[in-house]
């Protein structure tokens, strides 16, 4: 794995044709959201990606952070988002804010990688525009 992309906040780097997103820190604020959807927006440069976001590191977002993650920008370029998660709480959470904050592309919850990997493997098709 090589890092595309890394800072305090976030590593990405693409596996195949997905981009992983692994969240590093506890607590994520706008600020620390904003910087991260700016970073993958820039390395992407406007090609379409089935994006891996690994959240399983994060115990809290603040309201904002919420807000920041569901703008119309978040979701630029991308066919689908997986989100990787570990506990019952980050599952509730995950629900709960995509019930009220409507995903723009197919957004899927996991706990498996590889499941999610597949999941979004599905839309490899869109990728190629077929």
């Amino acid at each position: 794995m090589d890092d595309l992309l890394k800072n305090g906040y976030f590593k990405m780097w693409y596996e195949d044709e997905v981009l992983v997103v692994d969240f590093v820190q506890e607590h994520y604020n706008y600020e620390m959201l904003d910087v991260t959807i700016k970073k993958r927006l820039e390395i992407t440069k406007g090609k379409k990606v089935l994006m891996l976001s690994d959240i399983s590191k994060i115990k809290s977002f603040s309201l904002r952070a919420r807000q920041r993650l569901f703008q119309k920008d978040t979701a630029t370029g991308c066919i689908a988002v997986a989100a990787i998660v570990k506990t019952k709480t980050q599952e509730v959470l995950f629900n709960f804010t995509t019930s009220i904050y409507k995903p723009q592309v197919p957004t899927k919850m996991f706990r498996d990688k590889e499941k999610a990997r597949q999941w979004l493997l599905s839309f490899k098709k869109k990728i190629h525009g077929c």
